[in-house]
């Protein structure tokens, strides 16, 4: 894979625009919103292939600073390297949670680790990278942060994606279908991450057993609810066909009927399992809110 191919792949990794009102005074709200979008929202550009959606995500005199390579600078150019990248590759993408978050009035800047698997279309070795990312935001006259300055270097790694590496991607995008199927109300995705005889102790202590328990137990959620649930997985280690993720979610949902939403806000630990197909499911599953449980705001 040739130095021009790296930068391509690598500029897919700007941030979403962050749709929230910045000041001072809401400088930690801010950083949680943040690092909620960094962490789950703007991966789906990039596996949409979505050119136009990431054009919104930067300020109009972007500039990307890729080691080695000279800057792109503003839109066009931009929109000229993701053309090459999705045309010529698919990806997976890992956003480790963010190290560090500042806001700072009408600017912001993040520091986080990116993984990614690159599969190149017309077929040959994938390739992984594992990445250190600076980005500098600037929150613009319509309310909107975009990214206005990107950076990145890469950490000391074979490129060789191991079956290790393969695995933990599986995992991360298991997760993410279980995440995506609550928010869309996708009871049969939600069901397939679930392995036939898996277990779930929920948030209030219900021990549930079996895909059937299950389907029971979450079907008056998605038929009364509009859910909207946030998951930062925190770790993932794999050890031949089992696997373990910790993670911390922030699960809100409120009437369909109408009426006050209510949040729950936790932790979770996850124990994994690969089938005989070669698919990751959730084998069990135990949560724990983290106190106080109140109206969503």
């Amino acid at each position: 894979m040739n130095t021009a191919t790296r930068l391509l792949l690598a500029s897919i990794a700007l941030p979403m625009f962050i749709t929230c009102a910045s000041s001072q005074g809401d400088a930690a709200k801010d950083v949680e919103t943040i690092r909620t979008l960094i962490t789950r929202d703007w991966p789906s550009a990039a596996l949409a292939a979505d050119i136009e959606r990431y054009l919104n995500f930067v300020t109009e005199d972007v500039l990307i600073l890729p080691p080695s390579q000279p800057p792109l600078r503003g839109k066009a150019e931009v929109s000229a390297f993701l053309r090459t990248a999705f045309d010529n590759a698919t990806f997976e993408i890992t956003i480790h949670p963010p190290e560090e978050i500042v806001v700072a009035g009408g600017w912001a800047y993040a520091r986080y680790r990116v993984q990614m698997v690159v599969h190149p279309r017309s077929g040959g070795p994938s390739a992984a990278f594992d990445r250190k990312y600076l980005d500098i935001w600037r929150h613009g006259p319509d309310g909107k942060w975009r990214c206005h300055r990107h950076m990145w270097n890469d950490n000391p790694a074979s490129t060789k994606v191991t079956s290790s590496d393969e695995d933990a991607m599986a995992i991360r995008r298991v997760l993410d279908q279980r995440r995506a199927a609550v928010e869309t109300g996708d009871r049969t995705g939600w069901i397939d991450v679930w392995t036939d005889d898996a277990r779930f102790i929920d948030p209030t202590g219900t021990d549930l057993v079996g895909r059937d328990a299950l389907r029971s137990w979450a079907d008056p959620f998605f038929d009364q609810f509009r859910m909207q649930y946030v998951e930062f997985v925190e770790e993932v280690v794999v050890n031949d066909d089992m696997a373990f993720a910790r993670v911390k979610y922030d699960f809100r949902f409120t009437p369909k009927a109408g009426g006050t939403g209510t949040q729950d806000r936790g932790k979770g630990l996850l124990i994994l399992r690969k089938e005989a197909s070669g698919s990751w499911k959730i084998a069990q599953l135990l949560l724990a809110p983290s106190p106080p449980l109140g109206p969503a705001r």
